[in-house]
């Protein structure tokens, strides 16, 4: 008898087409890897075209929150039509609202398709090798056989009601986590 992996994705819908999707990645097994607490929820504001970071960032990714902050804003310089929504690190997982513009330019006379699966790959393989150097310099924690789970959490977000609260729940996590906590 041959094993069959269940599908991750909604066989109705092509997350490449233009859109906002909300994701969730988690850490393998729910380690917690990024820090004790949730490391900022930072917002993309269209008036400025600029990120509004936390309490500043520092570049040299002292800790694993950072890094993963880092490669989360390199998803729109290596994916041209993407652009990050809203999003929060937590220690064991990560919220994040990706709007998808349309076809990625790859050259002068060359366009394709860009898709969330595709964005994903990049950045688990990106956060990984990063996170791997710094393991292999006792500079963070070692990880439990890998740092990701296989697949991810979707969502395509089908209007503004449905973006606000995706949005809204982004902010409201790290708040229901350490009132979780506190019990």
């Amino acid at each position: 008898m041959e094993f069959q992996r269940k599908k991750l994705r909604c066989s109705e819908i092509d997350y490449s087409l233009p859109g906002k999707y909300f994701l969730t990645i988690c850490t393998f097994e729910r380690q917690k890897l990024f820090g004790a607490e949730p490391f900022s929820v930072n917002n993309w504001f269209k008036e400025t075209g600029k990120y509004q970071y936390g309490d500043g960032i520092n570049l040299l990714c002292n800790r694993p929150e950072q890094m993963i902050e880092k490669w989360i804003h390199q998803i729109p310089n290596k994916f041209s039509s993407v652009k990050i929504d809203y999003y929060v690190v937590m220690p064991d997982h990560i919220h994040m609202i990706l709007a998808i513009s349309g076809k990625e330019k790859v050259s002068t006379d060359f366009c394709s398709c860009v898709s969330i699966d595709k964005i994903i790959d990049w950045f688990k393989t990106m956060t990984t090798c990063e996170y791997i150097r710094y393991v292999k310099k006792n500079e963070y924690p070692p990880f439990k056989k890998h740092i990701w789970q296989r697949g991810y959490y979707d969502h395509a977000i089908r209007n503004d009601d449905d973006l606000y609260e995706c949005r809204r729940y982004i902010k409201m996590n790290p708040i229901k986590i350490e009132k979780k906590e506190d019990i």
